[in-house]
């Protein structure tokens, strides 16, 4: 089953008017030496769900989130070019029970 979970509308409305000089600006006879144009645009987005069932993960098929284990290091530039690294800056250890169970 697919259903919509969110839309967006939107519209736009551009006048253009283009004249010969001078004479486009002479009132009642310019009309006869200019041209307007109305563009209207609307687009639409929507976004559809489509849900699928899978099965629960056991503990340990569960896959770390990308980059929990990999050691990141801050290096900072002093104002004469040298370069410094610090400790890492975060890791990640799991809290708790791994999975889901029915």
């Amino acid at each position: 089953m697919t259903f919509a979970m969110a839309g967006l509308l939107s519209e736009e409305s551009v006048y253009t008017r283009a004249q010969v000089p001078l004479l486009g600006d002479i009132p009642v006879i310019g009309a006869l030496f200019s041209h307007t144009t109305h563009t209207r645009e609307e687009s639409e987005l929507m976004i559809f769900v489509t849900p699928k069932l899978v099965r629960p993960l056991a503990p340990d098929e569960v896959p770390p989130p990308p980059g929990a284990f990999e050691t990141t290091t801050r290096t900072t530039l002093s104002s004469t070019g040298s370069a410094s690294t610090t400790a890492p800056v975060r890791t990640w250890q799991p809290s708790g029970a791994v999975g889901a169970e029915r």
